[in-house]
């Protein structure tokens, strides 16, 4: 875009509306942190077979674009009631395997292949698997059917973790993928034609509760290793309108059906009970019906007693925009997920989903003849490719109500990303960022409007020399920079990620073990939740009892000889 243009447009737009043009700051403070970023990642829940059936061009465009070029670190898998078409035996502490059926998942859907498919075209980037489960078995509900609703049977609690835990051991010994985390409930209270539970808030306490116990079980005898619990991964944050029921979704009154009326312990919701509160790891949540970005990630971050926050499922569902202003939308969910309720990992609906009447949610998409790829893809794209797992996030603030910014430190120090949103059909000139000084140029990418703007690298920015730079931010767009780091905060600018750097066994329940290639003549080692909180640090030593700390996912981070040189990620089980 001309800025002369943009900068005559500013003024004739002020002049006829009477806006008083003023500068608008940027103020970075990276003495100030917050939650560990977890990771990206979207759902394979649905849509395996139709991509399976279309042509092989069109198949490795649509993989390519989702685990390649996008560089997710998780994906959401579903949990199928029809792999227990009915009771195994009349035991829910003995499973007899012989009575489970997994072509769903081997010719129905061809589920399996798409994982692994995912695994590989990420060359194993995706480390994380999380899987959903909409309902329970038929003969374990009460209306004997896995659509429409409806509750389980209050004596199939222990028949429905067993189901659960049969599909996270056939997943581990059939198939040989590991499930690293399970919500039994997707969108409780939610009746519809595909499968789904009316689960109130107590059969959820209840089985949250029953699950966990079975699990740490399992944990125990070594036959599953740790598999953290989502709960409640309801259909919206906390919309309260009133949606009338139709002929597919009988949603009612979504005040008894968001994640925070689930939650709240005042109002009697899971975590009113201290039992169900420990046995919950992630509180998962959707963001549908939030057009107008009016969800209440603050209240959800009050209420979620220091879980880590995840949005598990978020879209425009079968929208016809695949312009910037639906990608807009749903990089200010990101944001405000994020800067609101420090939310820690962000998953979308669909990475793919065919073209239906010109409408889609997925990510990208397809027809008879063309891979369609929306602004929408590029928009998650801006914050996937460059906010990465383990990467803090620090205070950012500005002066202007339509520009939302967010920022994020990588491990090292020595990288700061800073992503600006702007939801304005105006574009915003010479916006001052104050930031750490930089030793090198700046590079920014953008997503707009712009035909060509899809995560585009636009010209660098010289490196600031008084702690600020000017950048515009183009209208209806997201804009990323990559922001190069001095000593300002105490790291050398030569530092890199080094290789031979080792932590083993992984996952773990005792002993940590530390192997470097690199000599060094002090070492700290140091255990952080993925909330970033620290929960243990040793000096100089490379073998660690950490057999006193809960089952889940940490980060361990390396620090030789006074500087950074690497972070992981560990389970322990």
């Amino acid at each position: 875009m001309n800025i002369q243009k943009t900068i005559t447009f500013i003024i004739l737009f002020n002049l006829i509306t009477g806006y008083a043009y003023s500068q608008i700051n940027v103020a970075i403070d990276t003495s100030l942190t917050y939650q560990t970023i977890f990771g990206f990642g979207g759902s394979l829940k649905r849509y395996t077979a139709d991509l399976y059936a279309s042509d092989t061009n069109t198949i490795n465009q649509i993989e390519n674009l989702c685990f390649n070029e996008l560089k997710i670190n998780m994906i959401r898998v579903m949990c199928h009631p029809n792999i227990e078409p009915v009771n195994d035996n009349n035991s829910s502490t003995f499973l007899d395997t012989a009575q489970l059926n997994w072509t769903y998942y081997e010719n129905t859907t061809k589920d399996i292949h798409a994982i692994r498919s995912a695994l590989i075209k990420s060359n194993n980037r995706i480390n994380y698997i999380t899987a959903s489960n909409n309902s329970a078995p038929a003969w374990q509900k009460a209306n004997n059917n896995i659509v429409w609703g409806d509750t389980i049977l209050p004596n199939m609690y222990n028949e429905f973790t067993e189901y659960l835990s049969a599909y996270l051991r056939g997943m581990k010994n059939r198939y040989n993928i590991t499930i690293n985390s399970i919500s039994p409930f997707n969108e409780p209270g939610v009746a519809t034609f595909y499968e789904s539970l009316s689960s109130s808030r107590n059969q959820a306490k209840d089985i949250v509760i029953n699950l966990r116990q079975r699990l740490n079980g399992l944990e125990n005898l070594n036959i599953l290793d740790h598999v953290d619990i989502i709960s409640p991964d309801c259909i919206v944050v906390s919309d309260t309108s009133y949606i009338p029921p139709n002929s597919y979704f009988n949603i009612g009154d979504l005040s008894v059906k968001n994640t925070i009326y689930f939650l709240d312990s005042t109002y009697g919701g899971i975590f009113s009970d201290s039992i169900a509160t420990n046995s919950t790891d992630i509180v998962g949540t959707h963001n549908y019906m939030d057009l107008n970005n009016t969800a209440n990630w603050s209240k959800l971050k009050n209420v979620s007693k220091n879980k880590p926050i995840w949005v598990t499922e978020a879209s425009t569902v079968n929208s016809p925009d695949f312009d910037a202003p639906n990608a807009v939308l749903q990089a200010k969910w990101i944001h405000r997920s994020f800067t609101e309720g420090n939310a820690t990992a962000f998953l979308m609906h669909a990475l793919y989903e065919p073209l239906v009447n010109g409408k889609t949610s997925g990510l990208v998409t397809w027809d008879s003849n063309n891979v369609v790829i929306p602004k929408r893809y590029y928009g998650f794209k801006q914050f996937v490719n460059f906010v990465k797992p383990g990467y803090v996030r620090i205070n950012v603030s500005d002066n202007d109500s339509n520009l939302y910014v967010s920022g994020y430190l990588n491990p090292t120090q020595d990288t700061l990303i800073v992503v600006a949103i702007n939801d304005t059909n105006v574009a915003l000139s010479n916006v001052t960022f104050s930031c750490p000084a930089s030793f090198s140029p700046i590079q920014q990418y953008a997503t707009s409007d712009i035909p060509d703007y899809n995560t585009t690298q636009l010209a660098n920015i010289s490196a600031p020399t008084n702690g600020s730079f000017l950048a515009n931010v183009e209208a209806m767009s997201i804009t990323t920079f990559i922001i190069p780091l001095t000593q300002t905060l105490g790291v050398s600018n030569s530092l890199k990620e080094p290789v031979g750097i080792t932590i083993f066994p992984n996952p773990t329940n005792g002993l940590l073990k530390i192997q470097s290639e690199i000599n060094y003549q002090k070492i700290a080692i140091s255990i952080f939740t993925i909330l970033g909180e620290s929960v243990l640090t040793i000096y100089n030593k490379t073998e660690i009892d950490i057999s006193s700390l809960a089952s889940g996912t940490y980060f361990v981070k390396i620090a030789i000889d006074d500087k950074i040189e690497t972070h992981k990620i560990i389970k322990i089980k």
